[in-house]
C-alpha cells in the first residue's frame, strides 16, 4: 500500500503525537509498505527518509482559532496530488488536519482520521470548530479511537457516528521485552525507592503536583525523579518548590532514550500528575516495565490495569505511602499492567491493527 500520514510533530520534536505516529509508520514501512509523513519543518531534520518512511515538511504555522500562515497552499496541494492507498490524518485541532478537512470531497483514496481527544472540546474559543467538526468527519472512510471510553468518541456518539474503530497506543519490545539497568548508576541514585515522572516540563503536565503529592507522602531513603525534554521556566520553578526535608528530587533534561527506558524498569513507582491527555504513552511504558503509576484521572488511564487514580495531591500522597513499601498489591498492580502491555499494547500489536483496517477499506472500496 501507498500510505501518507499527516501530523503536525514527527522526530527530531519529541511528544507523544510523534513517539505514536512514527512507531506506526516505521511498523508500516517495515512490512513493506510505502509511507509518506506530512509534517512541520524542523531547521534540525536532515534527512528526507528516516527507517524507511519518507518525510515531507512543510513550514506551516498557526491554529484554528487564531489562522494558518506559512506554505499553507503548498501543503494543500501536496494532498490534493497524493495518489495512493490510504491518507491518515492524526491529532485533530492541528494544521496537519485542519488544512485538510476542505480537501476531503476531491480525494479518492481512503481517508482515516484519528482524533487523539479533542483536547479543546471545552473550551469556548474553539465552540465553532467542534460545531462544524461533525461535517467533515462524516466524510471520513474510518475514524479511529485511542480508548472505547473518551470524549471524542462521546461526541462520535453523539453524532451517530458508526464508521470508527478503536486502536490504543503501545511500547515497543525491544524497549520493554526485557529488563533493562544502569540509570540509577549513571546519575549516582543511591536510595532504596525511586519514583519517576516522565513528560515535558509544563503546566499542562503538572508536575506540580507529583511534587507536592511526594513531598507530603516523606517516603524516607527515597528520590523523585523528573525527566523532561528541557528545562524552562516551569522546570525552574518547580525547583524552587523543593523542600529538603523528606527525600532527595531530581530535575533531568536531554536524557537518551536508553536510560529513560532503563529507570522506567528500575523505578518503584510512575508518578503523573497532567491534566489534559488521551491515551499516554507514558502510562503505557510504566506498564510494559512492570512499574505501578499512580495518575490523575485523564484521557483513558482509569480503563488501564497497573495503577491507581488520583484526583487530588492529598489522594497521591496517600496512594504512594500505600504502594512504597512494594507489598502484594504493588505486586498485583505491577504483573495487570505487564500482562495487559503483552496481550493488547505492544506496537506490533498496534501496528497490525492498523495494517488490517487500510487492508479492509481498500477492499471494500475495490
Amino acid at each position: 500500500m501507498r500510505i501518507l500520514h499527516t501530523a503536525e510533530s514527527y522526530w527530531p520534536t519529541v511528544c507523544g503525537v510523534q513517539e505514536a505516529l512514527q512507531r506506526v509508520s516505521e511498523g508500516l514501512a517495515a512490512r513493506g509498505h510505502q509511507v509518506i509523513v506530512a509534517t512541520t519543518y524542523h531547521p534540525q531534520r536532515d534527512f528526507q527518509v528516516l527507517n524507511g518512511v519518507t518525510v515531507e515538511q512543510f513550514d506551516v504555522q498557526g491554529k484554528w482559532t487564531r489562522g494558518f500562515r506559512g506554505e499553507v497552499r503548498n501543503y494543500q496541494c501536496f494532498v490534493r496530488s497524493f495518489d495512493g492507498d490510504v491518507m491518515m490524518n492524526y491529532a485533530a485541532q492541528q494544521w496537519s488536519a485542519d488544512l485538510v478537512f476542505p480537501l476531503l470531497d476531491e480525494l479518492a483514496c481512503a481517508k482515516v482520521f484519528v482524533p487523539c481527544g479533542y483536547s479543546a472540546l471545552h473550551n469556548w474559543k474553539w465552540w465553532l470548530y467542534f460545531r462544524r467538526l461533525p461535517f467533515a468527519l462524516r466524510k471520513y472512510d474510518q475514524i479511529v479511537y485511542l480508548s472505547d471510553n473518551y470524549q471524542d468518541k462521546r461526541f462520535g456518539d453523539r453524532y451517530g457516528f458508526r464508521h470508527y474503530s478503536v486502536i490504543g497506543n503501545g511500547a515497543s519490545d525491544d524497549e520493554f521485552l526485557q529488563p533493562r539497568t544502569g540509570f540509577r548508576d549513571e546519575y549516582r541514585i543511591s536510595t532504596s525507592r525511586m519514583f519517576l515522572c516522565v513528560s515535558n516540563y509544563g503546566p499542562g503536565k503538572n508536575q506540580e503536583m507529583v511534587l507536592g503529592a511526594y513531598q507530603q507522602a516523606t517516603v524516607l531513603d527515597s528520590t523523585l525523579v523528573f525527566i523532561g525534554t528541557e528545562f524552562n521556566d516551569y522546570a525552574e520553578r518547580l525547583q524552587s518548590l523543593v523542600r529538603g526535608e523528606g527525600g532527595a528530587v531530581r530535575f533531568l533534561e536531554h536524557v537518551a532514550r536508553g536510560q529513560v527506558v532503563a529507570a522506567y524498569h528500575e523505578a518503584d513507582l510512575f508518578l503523573f500528575g497532567s491534566a489534559v491527555e488521551c491515551f499516554p504513552l507514558v502510562i503505557v511504558e510504566a506498564m510494559a516495565s512492570r512499574t505501578p503509576f499512580i495518575s490523575t484521572d485523564v484521557g483513558c488511564v482509569r480503563d488501564l490495569p497497573g495503577g491507581v487514580v488520583a484526583s487530588s495531591v492529598e489522594e497521591m500522597a496517600h496512594a504512594i505511602q500505600g504502594l512504597a513499601d512494594k507489598g502484594p498489591e504493588w505486586q498485583r498492580l505491577a504483573e495487570a499492567g505487564r500482562q495487559a502491555w503483552e496481550q493488547r499494547y505492544r506496537w506490533g500489536k498496534i501496528v497490525d491493527q492498523y495494517e488490517q483496517l487500510y487492508s479492509d477499506l481498500l477492499k471494500s472500496r475495490r
